[in-house]
């Protein structure tokens, strides 16, 4: 499988004493993938990044599909609507992501989407129930 790597380095990661990079050429070696790239964002912002939009450009243009390595979710998203949305933009293209913090390896688990909701998420999901 070929593997982008993506971390947005104003997010505090999970563990901030490993070195994305390696991490995921580590990650890539012990499964036996390809890497195709590794992006490092750096902006924080509301809407998608340049970066991560040029990424999920170009997963829908590659019927293959890629695994996205993240550190964990933050990365992905703001909040857990963001988080979902982007999930299904990617799962849409074939793809998918993965996270390298052991402690929540599916970027939407249920457990961890809730470990990053919010105090309007919690008010959205208690309306819905």
């Amino acid at each position: 499988m070929r593997v982008i790597g993506y971390c947005n380095t104003l997010v505090e990661s999970f563990d901030q004493d490993t070195d994305f990079t390696e991490s995921v050429v580590s990650f890539a070696n012990q499964n036996k993938h390809q890497i195709n790239s590794i992006v490092q964002d750096n902006l924080s912002s509301m809407t998608p990044t340049p970066e991560f939009s040029a990424l999920i450009r170009t997963v829908e243009k590659d019927p293959a599909g890629f695994l996205i390595v993240i550190p964990d979710a933050r990365h992905i998203g703001l909040d857990l609507e963001s988080v979902a949305r982007n999930v299904i933009s990617v799962e849409k293209a074939n793809s998918s992501f993965h996270c390298l913090n052991d402690d929540y390896p599916d970027a939407v688990s249920y457990t961890h989407l809730r470990a990053h909701e919010t105090e309007a998420d919690l008010v959205c999901r208690l309306l819905l129930e």
